[in-house]
């Protein structure tokens, strides 16, 4: 009987949420590189249910999918109890105002900005998805 490596047994899946297929798929290769399993979700109607099916150790989030901000889909995953333990690092290439910042750190989420610093990139997942 073969047992899995230390890494297979502790292979963390981290779930994104992005309505740009090449953002996604670069984030994919990233984190898929980096030893992560990686599930994939177009916008925040497909991931409702999928994400709590998925189980993610972390949730990745582009803050405007679709041209409207995701603070829909972020309230709806902190109000069920399936999804609200998960961390969520939000991603943004908008300008934010400070108060929109503080609202979200206050709310436990992790903001990374875009275009990413692949080490801010990969040091906030790393902490995230081992908590």
């Amino acid at each position: 009987m073969t047992l899995p490596s230390p890494s297979e047994q502790c292979r963390r899946v981290v779930a994104v949420v992005d309505d740009d297929s090449t953002i996604r798929e670069v984030i994919q290769a990233i984190l898929e590189y980096d030893g992560y399993e990686v599930r994939l979700f177009h916008g925040a109607a497909d991931s409702h249910d999928g994400l709590a099916s998925a189980q993610p150790d972390l949730l990745i989030v582009d803050l405007m999918l679709n041209g409207q901000l995701a603070d829909g889909l972020l309230a709806t995953l902190r109000s069920r109890p399936e999804t609200s333990s998960i961390p969520v690092m939000v991603c943004t290439a908008a300008s934010l105002a400070p108060s929109y910042i503080d609202g979200l750190q206050t709310h436990g989420y992790h903001l990374v900005r875009k275009p990413f610093d692949l080490d801010v990139f990969l040091g906030t997942v790393r902490a995230l998805a081992h908590r």
